[in-house]
């Protein structure tokens, strides 16, 4: 952001660069597969520091945050709904419905056999992987995404946690964090950990084939850094961080040499028990 520019030659020079003279870019189906993905990979990497923004946040605490007073309170009512929007927005987002333009979960889950054998064959090339490892890969997101990416509604009567979950979070982000309207949204701590939990994961996947230089440990190190910082400004977050015990790089092999069913299990039921088996709490949900 360069502060000094404030000319109103400038602001119009911006507007007119901004302005639509034609059509929007048609992708091939190929392109958008391959441009979806990575900006599952770019999303994921905000949204842990968006997560314990939202956990720290929430906690009910006689002194939450570092900053004293009602400066603290300001800051961290701004930091809760900051939070849970960003991650509502990108759920929305990645988990869009629609038959539009745009880059979303929908289109992607509706590419076809050859689409995938060509983006797997890129992925190949990339990462110095088996071939067939990565046409694996895609099958899983293309499965994942087919499930998750539905109307509101069809999610709210799945049977699988996460879809109700994104479902919720959708309706927040259409009623609240997007829009001003009186309908209601019902939003939990769980629903936030499940949905991040699982889209880290995924972006692991494509993180694995797409950008492998990125190592191993790339999400580790943002996990690790946004919840030492969260700890930093709000030093009574509970010690739940998550991945702390199972490694997410690890947690993307496993899904891709245990194939589909084990993978849609994980991430649509099993990811919050799995990562709470390695806390001293409970995830109850009866």
């Amino acid at each position: 952001m360069n502060v000094d520019s404030f000319s109103d030659k400038e602001l119009s020079e911006r507007a007119n660069n901004m302005t639509r003279l034609g059509p929007p870019a048609q992708l091939t189906e190929l392109e958008h597969s391959v441009q979806f993905l990575n900006g599952v990979l770019s999303k994921a990497s905000f949204l842990l520091p968006a997560y314990y923004s939202f956990f720290a946040t929430s906690v009910d605490a006689k002194k939450a945050s570092s900053i004293d007073s009602y400066p603290g309170a300001v800051f961290q009512c701004y930091m809760n709904k900051s939070g849970l929007s960003y991650i509502a927005l990108v759920t929305r987002k990645l988990f869009d419905h629609s038959n539009n333009d745009s880059l979303n979960g929908a289109k992607f889950a509706k590419i076809s056999d050859g689409t995938l054998k060509k983006h797997a064959k890129r992925w190949a090339s990339f990462s110095g992987r088996p071939e067939q490892d990565a046409i694996n890969a895609l099958e899983i997101l293309r499965t994942f995404f087919k499930v998750c990416s539905q109307e509101t509604g069809d999610l709210l009567k799945e049977e699988s946690r996460l879809c109700k979950r994104i479902g919720l979070v959708k309706q927040y982000a259409n009623r609240e964090a997007a829009h001003l309207t009186f309908q209601d949204y019902e939003v939990s701590w769980l629903d936030v950990l499940h949905i991040t939990a699982s889209v880290v994961l995924i972006a692991e996947i494509v993180r694995s084939f797409d950008r492998p230089e990125y190592k191993e440990s790339y999400y580790r190190k943002i996990n690790e850094a946004a919840y030492t910082a969260i700890k930093q400004l709000y030093p009574e977050t509970p010690e739940l961080k998550l991945f702390e015990k199972i490694e997410i790089a690890q947690l993307s092999k496993d899904c891709i040499a245990r194939g589909e069913d084990y993978s849609m299990g994980l991430l649509l039921e099993k990811i919050p028990d799995k990562l709470s088996y390695y806390w001293d709490f409970s995830l109850n949900e009866s």
